[in-house]
């Protein structure tokens, strides 16, 4: 019974059978790597094997013929191994990148907006320093009725008949806005702050990609030593040779430009995406919750510092609530996600045609996760040879002699 259970081992060995599903899988793939795989495979043991099938051999020379294979199977293996640990290393450095990219995408887009509206505001400002005078005061206290006698002098007009249709244009009437309100849709005008955001946008976007631009060349795996392993006997290498790592031209082609390709796409949507998040809440001058009313009708100083406190309070409404929105509000143009959620879903997007594109240079069309079952496979193998040598151990213990009839 025990020469029977250390024949099926050796059978199992010699056969390779711990192999055989793995090289049905890659067969499926590519017919040609799967027979490079285990003809390079089958050369790597040859030896071993030669040992393990003489004619006329001992316990000692079975032994002598597993354990050599054991470390052929090791250096067979190895650069499927690391080949498997590089890119499980490289994939981990993509994941942790993509996290920081995103995050750094909208600290630029805040920072940008913090100096845009800044801007806008020392602007605003000066105009309402300039506009200070006991007139201004007095003018703003009567704005807000000023609705009612533009009325009147439209109904006078007509009534009267002094003026023909359209002969008497808005410029003639009285400004209904206060001073602030008209600072704030002037300078903060909804059209124009929409195009604005969407050059902040634009430029955010840049950054990011040149940043996965800079990471993609920097994570790109250097598997030179993966391709000094070649098959003895056949005209191809496993892994493809047409991958030129160190060159420039070569890691932008295969891992960078069409990896980030994608967030140009997205920056070409950046018209409709700013204009849908402006759309969501009203003109600038509606922050202006303290307007300047019945305020420094006696006092000029107080009329001023009113109307600079109200200006800075509406445009920091105005920045606050934009940035909510740009990290909340549901876009139906990015499917009905969050910015900052089809941001982190672009990052996805690269990282995975940044793999399929590695993968696809180094291994053929033949996916990496083969490549790691065949590493399983190898694992196994090597089991199965210790379990061997166990058994022979065991046999000579047990004063068990002779060998498997095939041996």
């Amino acid at each position: 019974m025990a020469l029977q259970k250390l024949e099926a081992a050796l059978a199992r060995i010699t056969s390779l059978a711990a192999f055989q599903d793995v090289f049905q899988q890659v067969r499926l793939a590519d017919g040609t790597i799967a027979d490079n795989i285990e003809n390079t495979l089958r050369q790597s043991l040859k030896r071993s094997e030669a040992v393990i099938l003489r004619d006329g051999g001992n316990a000692d020379t079975l032994r002598y013929g597993l354990f050599r294979q054991a470390t052929e199977l090791q250096t067979y293996i190895k650069p499927y191994q690391r080949l498997s640990e590089t890119m499980a290393q490289r994939e981990k450095a993509l994941w942790t990148h993509a996290f920081h990219c995103t995050e750094k995408f909208f600290e630029d887009v805040t920072k940008a907006l913090d100096v845009y509206f800044s801007k806008k505001l020392e602007v605003m400002e000066e105009e309402i320093n300039e506009d200070a005078s006991w007139y201004s005061g007095i003018r703003d206290t009567a704005k807000r009725g000023g609705d009612l006698l533009n009325l009147g002098k439209r109904g006078v007009a007509k009534l009267a008949n002094l003026v023909k249709e359209g002969a008497m244009t808005e410029d003639q009437l009285l400004d209904s806005r206060s001073v602030v309100e008209r600072a704030l849709n002037e300078h903060l005008d909804q059209g124009q702050v929409a195009k604005d955001v969407e050059s902040v946008l634009a430029a955010a976007t840049g950054t990011f990609s040149e940043a996965w631009r800079t990471v993609i060349e920097t994570e790109t795996p250097d598997v030179r030593d993966l391709r000094a392993f070649a098959g003895v006997g056949t005209q191809r290498s496993v892994f493809n040779v047409e991958f030129e790592f160190g060159a420039a031209e070569g890691t932008l082609l295969i891992g960078v430009g069409g990896a980030v390709a994608g967030s140009i796409g997205l920056a070409a949507g950046w018209h409709t995406i700013t204009y849908a998040l402006l759309n969501v809440f009203p003109p600038a001058a509606a922050f202006a919750v303290f307007a300047t009313l019945l305020v420094a009708v006696f006092t000029k100083d107080r009329a001023k510092q009113k109307r600079l406190d109200t200006v800075r309070t509406a445009v920091e409404q105005y920045f606050r609530t934009l940035l909510t929105l740009v990290n909340t509000e549901k876009i139906e143009d990015l499917h009905d996600k969050t910015l900052r959620e089809a941001m982190h879903e672009q990052s996805e997007r690269i990282i995975e045609a940044t793999l399929e594109r590695w993968t696809r240079a180094i291994c053929g069309g033949v996916p990496l996760d083969l490549y790691r079952k065949l590493a399983a496979a190898a694992d196994a193998h090597l089991l199965l040879i210790n379990d061997t040598l166990a058994e022979l151990d065991t046999n000579e213990r047990q004063g068990i002699s002779g060998l498997p009839s095939f041996y």
